[in-house]
């Protein structure tokens, strides 16, 4: 849950950060000038990726015993969690058109993005494959495939690339629809 937690603070911050310059207008005025809505966005969600990175990264090596063989999940799960955070940026910034609608949103998105995980861990590895589709579950499983002592990188492959994918549609739907 550590995972998700910090995931979703940041993703908060940016989300809300996008939101506010979207209320403004700023979004708006970035029309007519060389820089994209999509490319203020994309530069955004690569910032607030790379410090959930980061973060995931401290918070789960100072939160128990670090053990250095964990090291490449961790970063991997943290990888993963970075696109998360700027997918769940990008929804906001779509959804909500006023600061007052993203916090009513992250209420929502908080709900969907720790239940659902917490509830994949009490059930049994075949029926739990059906929260894949979900882009919440993949940092977690990586994670969680690392400290059983199973092989974390199909997990990390996949999970990235899914995230990844869903990230690449959300900025599309950006510059569609704000740029």
């Amino acid at each position: 849950m550590l995972i998700l937690c910090t995931t979703l603070m940041l993703a908060a911050l940016a989300g809300l950060h996008m939101v506010e310059e979207k209320d403004t207008g700023t979004l708006h005025a970035l029309r007519v000038t060389p820089p994209s809505v999509s490319g203020l966005a994309a530069y955004r969600g690569g910032t607030v990726s790379a410090v959930t990175l980061a973060y995931v990264a401290a918070a789960l090596a100072i939160s128990g015993p670090f053990d250095t063989r964990l090291l490449p999940a961790i970063l991997a799960a943290g990888l993963c969690a970075g696109l998360l955070t700027a997918m769940i940026m990008a929804l906001l910034t779509l959804v909500s058109a006023t600061k007052l609608e993203a916090i009513a949103h992250l209420k929502i998105v908080a709900m969907l993005v720790a239940a659902p995980p917490a509830a994949a861990w009490f059930i049994p590895a075949p029926a739990q494959y059906l929260f894949a589709v979900l882009p919440t579950y993949w940092p977690v499983k990586i994670y969680w495939i690392a400290i059983d002592d199973g092989t974390a990188w199909p997990y990390a492959l996949i999970g990235t690339t899914y995230c990844a994918l869903l990230l690449l549609l959300l900025l599309a739907t950006i510059n569609r629809r704000l740029g």
